[in-house]
């Protein structure tokens, strides 16, 4: 299992360098920013220190659903709970029940929503999972870093064997995989993956590095997205 850290729409540039920060010291390594605002300023970088190699890494994308398009698993963050027929789990809660999906889950996605709104009904409705972090006062709303980190504490008690927190230096290459992945990409769009023609191109594709694997796997991404804009969890 991989988890990966979504900030939707973050402005706040001490926000985002603080949410890096916190992945570091609990060895995560994914963030992933939707629209994101200042995260280029200097703020950012003073907040992250040595962390900020994740905020230059990450992968920027326009829309939530851009960015949860290869989740298995995504859970949505509120500040306070709402009227949605869902759950709400405490972060505490939150880890036994990813504990549970281990080897079924592939790819987990957290997702904050921005300092002043947060998410969307509408985009919690799409979520797997809510979330939220009991409090004992009224006022009862944690600032984005704040609550990030106790989410990035509260998912570091799983054990190696349970999550991949941080990347290696090289991903090992994956052909089936990879092939398992384009063939579903052909289909969607009609075209026959055993064709001759196909079957030369995988001849070719099978001997291409470890780099170029993940360049292909993020344009498939970015193409499955524009030909199913309305993203739905059971694709």
């Amino acid at each position: 299992m991989r988890i990966h850290f979504v900030m939707v729409k973050p402005r706040v540039p001490e926000n985002i360098g603080a949410a890096a920060r916190a992945l570091e010291t609990m060895g995560f390594d994914s963030l992933i920013l939707v629209e994101p605002k200042n995260h280029k300023e200097d703020k950012c970088r003073w907040v992250a220190t040595k962390a900020y190699h994740l905020i230059e890494q990450a992968e920027i994308c326009m829309s939530l659903e851009e960015a949860v398009v290869d989740m298995d698993i995504v859970v949505g963050t509120t500040a306070k709970a709402r009227k949605l027929h869902h759950e709400f789990l405490s972060p505490g809660d939150l880890r036994s029940s990813l504990k549970k999906k281990v080897g079924v889950a592939e790819n987990v996605a957290i997702v904050f929503g921005p300092e002043d709104s947060g998410l969307s009904n509408e985009q919690l409705k799409h979520c797997d999972l809510i979330t939220n972090i009991p409090t004992q006062s009224e006022y009862g709303i944690l600032n984005l870093a704040q609550a990030l980190m106790i989410y990035t504490y509260e998912l570091g008690k799983l054990t190696e064997q349970e999550v991949r927190n941080a990347r290696p230096e090289k991903l090992a290459f994956d052909f089936g995989t990879f092939r398992s992945k384009v063939t579903e990409l052909l289909e969607s769009i009609e075209v026959d993956p055993e064709s001759d023609r196909i079957q030369k191109l995988f001849e070719k594709l099978s001997r291409i590095n470890s780099e170029e694997m993940q360049l292909i796997h993020f344009l498939r991404k970015k193409i499955l997205y524009k030909i199913d804009g309305d993203y739905t969890r059971g694709r």
